[in-house]
This record gives structure tokens, C-alpha cells and sequence, in this order.
């Protein structure tokens, strides 16, 4: 019992370690009045959709800044208009620090969450899904979805402008 213990802890260490913050980025127009901050986890799934979000809403109307979740604490947020938090649902628990944020102001109308969950087959019971008070989005990560989870959010985010 105990080897099985410490190999699935030692299997969760492996797995949540590969996790990465995504790099910064900034994209648009800097004197736009649509500022929209996006920290998040990277994914070839997320990215592809945070691209897609781009996108669709162009570059001229918005000014986007990308960076990792571990740099939000030092991110002035009061200029951006949207605050997408992006991140992965895994062991019955959204990232900790999207917990903080949302714990500091639960209904914030600028934040959208948007997290990335195993499987959209067997998705976590009712008990177990996080308590997210504001917009949220979720999916699997398949790539015959981000176009899906790309229009959703770009709904969110319109809706805030």
C-alpha cells in the first residue's frame, strides 16, 4: 500500500512540475481602451485558443498582455477592462493561485476563468468542482474544441466592454 502511495505522489509531483506559466506577451494597440490581461498556465491547447481569442477580436479595438500566473501579484490591474485566468483543473482543484484571487474579490466582474479539465466524458462531480463566482469556461483539451471555448470566451469578454 505504502509503494502505491508514494509512487502516485511521486507521479502528481512529476505532473503538476511540468506545469508552465505562459510567457509574456503583448499584442494590439497599447492606447486601446479594451485592455485585457490574460495570466495562465501554458498548454499547446490553451495557447491556441488564447490565440484564437485574439484573433477574432483583432488587434486594432484591444491591446492584450500575456504573462504567467506567477507574475499577476506584480501586474497593476486596474487599467484592463477583462482579467482571464487561465489554468488547469487537476486533482480536484483549481491552481492556487487563481484560489487567492478569486478568494480576494469572488465576484469581480473584470475576472473570466478559464480552465482545462481531463475529461469532458467524465467530468468531476457537482461536489467537486470549484466554487467559481464569476465567468467561467471549461473544457478538455482537444483541438477540435478551440474554436468552441475561443467563441465562448470572446462572448465573456465583449460583454465587458
Amino acid at each position: 500500500m505504502w509503494k502505491i502511495t508514494i509512487i502516485s505522489l511521486v507521479g502528481l509531483f512529476f505532473v503538476v512540475g511540468c506545469v508552465q506559466d505562459m510567457a509574456l506577451i503583448e499584442k494590439g494597440n497599447v492606447n486601446a481602451a479594451r485592455k485585457i490581461l490574460i495570466a495562465g498556465q501554458s498548454s499547446e491547447f490553451k495557447q491556441d485558443v488564447i490565440i484564437k481569442v485574439m484573433e477574432t477580436l483583432g488587434t486594432k479595438e484591444y491591446y492584450f498582455k500575456i504573462i504567467g500566473l506567477n507574475q499577476l501579484d506584480k501586474e497593476e490591474t486596474e487599467q484592463y477592462g477583462v482579467i482571464l485566468l487561465v489554468n488547469t483543473y487537476m486533482a480536484g482543484h483549481i491552481d492556487g493561485r487563481v484560489t487567492r484571487i478569486l478568494q480576494d474579490d469572488p465576484t469581480n466582474p473584470k475576472i473570466i476563468v478559464f480552465y482545462t479539465i481531463g475529461d469532458e466524458n467524465n467530468p468531476p462531480p457537482d461536489w467537486a468542482k470549484p466554487d467559481i463566482k464569476v465567468d467561467a469556461v471549461t473544457s478538455a483539451s482537444l483541438s477540435d474544441r478551440v474554436t468552441e471555448r475561443a467563441d465562448q470566451l470572446v462572448a465573456f469578454i465583449e460583454k465587458r466592454f
